[in-house]
């Protein structure tokens, strides 16, 4: 412990195992001793945890944004990624890496592209799990749309949705006409 006039400094290296835990400290005066200790928590730091409450905002011009909070960061520095891949390829589109916080500009997105974004957290320690949101875009990229997804990407969640929707609309119109 080093103390220089009103403050004091412990310098605490974790050596083992053990050595996690909590320290209590108390400090005194004029007037007497503390009497509630200050509390730290000493624990080992690990990966963080996934971004929570993304929100999606659509953008003109081919841009979308994704916003988020930002999860336990595991007791280290933490920066967030964005893959944004086609769901008709597999290839992905975007790369992007944020150093402070999980907000993320997707810019230049073609007409009729069906996306899916995976964004998560990561530190030295390693990688949260993903959130996994869906989109796409109408072939003149005027409308946009973007629905979260639960669980990771698999097969049966890479579906096309606007062909769906379409259908439905087509659909609707040949009932129309042949009533």
């Amino acid at each position: 412990v080093a103390s220089d006039g009103l403050s004091s400094l412990l310098q605490y290296t974790v050596k083992s195992e053990l050595a996690y835990g909590t320290l209590l400290c108390w400090g005194s005066n004029v007037l007497g001793m503390q009497q509630e200790p200050c509390v730290f928590r000493v624990v080992p730091a690990e990966p963080p945890d996934a971004p929570e409450n993304c929100t999606f905002r659509n953008h003109p011009n081919e841009t979308f944004s994704v916003i988020c909070e930002a999860g336990y960061n595991g007791g280290l520095k933490q920066e967030f990624v964005a893959e944004v891949i086609d769901m008709r390829t597999r290839r992905l589109l975007l790369n992007i890496t944020e150093p402070t916080t999980p907000y993320f500009q997707l810019v230049g997105l073609a007409g009729e592209t069906s996306f899916v974004v995976r964004i998560y957290a990561k530190n030295s320690k390693g990688r949260s799990a993903k959130k996994i949101m869906r989109g796409y875009t109408d072939r003149d990229s005027t409308e946009r749309h973007i629905a979260p997804v639960m669980g990771q990407p698999s097969a049966n969640n890479f579906s096309d949705v606007p062909i769906a929707q379409i259908l439905g609309c087509v659909v609707g119109v040949l009932a129309g006409v042949s009533s």
